[in-house]
């Protein structure tokens, strides 16, 4: 929470002396929800940010642009007016200091990159920013009811100020999180999103000077409209100089809504994805009540694998921790998902329940032959766009660059890039699909129409993996992962027909049925992923038709494992489970 000046605080000070006052700094950002390099750039820019809160408050305005954003169709009059007010933003990500837009060799510590560019911030130019002392201090509150916010606030002189000063207050809210990105970037999380500026966007005018111990006060108040959760409301308030757009002096007040509110915030530690049915997660706790959390029990649930978690420890509001569940080992049954549920915090009752569960995906890789297709549909920036495959030794098996100009078009562009490749044997590999500019295969430009993405099918002609949309603005890189199962095509063994091999999974004996055109000299190796044979069995030749072999799996350690049904004609692979 920000510390502001209590009053009796400023009247100590006041029957002393008068001296410039410590300043917060204002940070400002304009994003958008469909911007490749705003998903790109944020996750530096606000970790930056939420390591600096003891002296930093920000601002975000969702923009209208490059594409849709639900979040500024709730408030766009007030967005568009603070981003033109800055003759400096030309584009999205751009985020102002105190009232200006840096840039490289004229602001202290911004590094090289475009005017305003978020990943070019540096905690230099926050620590440049808080050295500089401000003529006022804040003093501020608010009421919030489901209905409505009132502040209140005051801003007392501490250093003679003159000039063409505006006092804003803001309502912001804190976090909104959706549970698939609302544009085409990504990006799921926003925070600090500006929800009403008042009385307006242009702020109210203050007197054009002040000596010290003049005050300025305000109440201002609004109409609660389009706030997600009424608890990530807070306010901002700033003092802002309209001639030179200097922000003399910040704050913010974020205040607890419920009582006791344990919070389930995040699920992290899940891979892109997982070539064995093997996850580590944590879950990230936050106390989102006024009452210190001590105390909570988490409990999860990922296919057959179910157990709980007592966690206790020492959180105020506001302040989180993230606690690793342990690996986990499950059986996939082809719908992957581990839900976390908390309950009983400070062995109590939880006073808002709605944000007391949550569940990710997890994702295996896919089931691949050995041979692949690799379909990539190219937007008019097909320049851009590059991929490639890697094994588990971090070798590259496969890989393109396309071709075109930097300003978009070539014989590459708004087209399908067909691939025939060939992956390892037993091995997991990594797809990644590249984008240099950092907007994905999003669509833009003169020409072309969707789907945009890639496909990949394997020997047989069966999807793999697929993510074609109409606008796939991936940011830098989007990732998958292939399992090489069948070492050839199952059609291309002509010697067995109708295989079935039961229980899968199995923690005991592994039932393999199957018909043989002819005679033939049939041997079963069970392999681990590593390529090593676990288990070889020699049943020689048997007869044409119907067989049934029965293969012990009791003494193999739970994971996935290869079974290569061997003939004269050629190998067939299947995956098998085995369950603990």
């Amino acid at each position: 929470m920000k510390k502001i000046f209590t009053l009796a605080m400023s009247l100590a000070l006041f029957s002393v002396s008068y001296a410039q006052s410590s300043r917060t700094v204002l940070i400002e950002e304009a994003t958008n929800a469909s911007c490749g390099p705003c998903a790109a750039q944020n996750p530096y820019f606000n970790g930056l940010l939420s390591e600096n809160t003891a002296n930093v408050v920000s601002i975000k305005y969702q923009a209208p642009y490059p594409g849709y954003d639900p979040m500024n169709a709730h408030n766009p009059s007030d967005v568009s007016n603070r981003i033109a007010y800055y003759p400096g933003i030309t584009g999205v990500p751009t985020a102002m200091i105190d009232g200006k837009v840096p840039t490289y060799g004229s602001y202290p510590g911004f590094l090289n990159g475009y005017a305003g560019a978020p990943g070019a911030y540096s905690q230099a130019m926050i620590n440049h920013a808080v050295s500089i002392e401000s003529p006022f201090e804040l003093e501020f509150d608010y009421t919030l009811t489901e209905n409505d916010i009132t502040v209140n606030a005051t801003a007392t002189c501490t250093g003679a100020s003159s000039g063409n000063l505006k006092f804003h207050v803001v309502v912001i809210e804190k976090e909104i999180i959706f549970e698939s990105a609302p544009g085409s970037n990504g990006e799921k999380v926003f925070e600090n999103v500006m929800k009403k500026m008042l009385p307006t966007a242009n702020g109210e005018a203050m007197a054009a000077s002040y000596e010290v111990g003049d005050e300025f006060s305000t109440t201002q108040s609004w109409n609660l409209s389009n706030v997600y959760r009424l608890d990530r409301v807070a306010v901002v308030v700033y003092i802002q100089n309209d001639t030179n757009k200097e922000v003399l002096q910040a704050g913010e007040l974020f205040k607890p809504y419920h009582n006791l509110d344990a919070e389930v915030l995040d699920i992290s530690e899940l891979p892109v994805y997982t070539c064995e049915p093997v996850v580590t997660p944590s879950v990230k706790i936050l106390n989102n009540g006024a009452t210190e959390l001590t105390s909570l029990n988490i409990s999860y649930e990922l296919n057959d694998v179910i157990g709980s978690y007592n966690w206790t420890g020492s959180l105020d509001f506001y302040e989180s921790e993230i606690v690793s569940l342990g690996e986990m080992t499950f059986v996939p049954d082809g719908d992957e998902a581990i839900d976390i549920m908390i309950s009983d915090p400070n062995n109590g009752e939880d006073d808002y329940s709605d944000n007391n569960s949550s569940m990710e995906l997890v994702n295996l890789a896919a089931d691949a032959t050995l041979d692949i297709t690799v379909e990539i549909y190219t937007d008019y920036y097909a320049v851009e766009t590059s991929w490639e495959i890697r094994n588990s030794s971090n070798q590259v098996v496969a890989s393109a660059q396309y071709t075109g100009s930097a300003n978009g078009g070539g014989p590459d562009a708004n087209t399908i890039k067909s691939h025939e490749v060939m992956l390892d044997e037993f091995d997991c590999h990594e797809f990644k699909l590249m984008d240099s500019f950092g907007d994905g295969i999003a669509g833009y430009g003169p020409a072309g129409s969707g789907p945009f993405g890639y496909k990949i099918t394997d020997g047989n002609g069966n999807i793999l993996i697929e993510e074609l949309f109409n606008e796939f603005n991936f940011g830098d890189e989007t990732f998958g992962g292939l399992l090489t199962e069948n070492l050839v095509k199952v059609d291309e063994v002509k010697a067995i027909n109708s295989l079935n091999m039961y229980p899968n999974p199995t923690n005991s004996n592994l039932n393999i049925a199957f018909d043989l055109d002819n005679s033939d000299h049939i041997t079963i190796d069970v392999m681990n992923i590593l390529g090593q044979i676990v288990s070889s069995n020699d049943f020689g030749i048997l007869s044409a038709g119907y067989s049934l072999k029965t293969i012990n799996v009791s003494d193999f350690s739970s994971g996935i494992y290869l079974v290569n049904i061997n003939t004269n004609g050629g190998v067939v692979t299947r995956k098998l489970t085995v369950s603990e």
